[in-house]
């Protein structure tokens, strides 16, 4: 039969940007805010990002819109659970940026959310 095809990871991944653990005393907040602020400085449309179930509930609950009732905002990220979304960047009158995600955009893409 025919050979496997393996890609090669280390040209299509990066763990560059990984800084290690958290400092003690980091504010979830100012993390959240750096790392909207670094994918919207990124040149690539699609940006895949891994990270815990909880950053991700808290991520959603400050992006999306107040009024929106995605079970996103209550419910945890499913162990390997995947979903894709748009995220926007805009700027405030008093000039802090701020990011949103459509919630028209969040998509399921495996598994999705469960725990609470």
């Amino acid at each position: 039969g025919e050979a496997a095809i393996v890609p090669d990871f280390h040209k299509c991944t990066s763990a560059s940007y990984n800084m290690g653990n958290k400092p003690l005393g980091a504010v979830g907040l100012t993390r959240i805010r750096e790392f909207g602020a670094w994918c919207c400085a990124r040149p690539e449309e699609t940006i895949v990002i891994v990270g815990h179930s909880l950053y991700f509930r808290y991520l959603f609950q400050l992006w999306l819109p107040q009024a929106c009732t995605h079970e996103a905002k209550k419910k945890k990220l499913r162990n390997c659970g995947v979903v894709g979304f748009d995220l926007k960047q805009a700027r405030l009158a008093n000039g802090d940026l701020c990011y949103r995600i459509d919630p028209d955009s969040l998509t399921v893409v495996h598994l999705g959310f469960g725990g609470k």
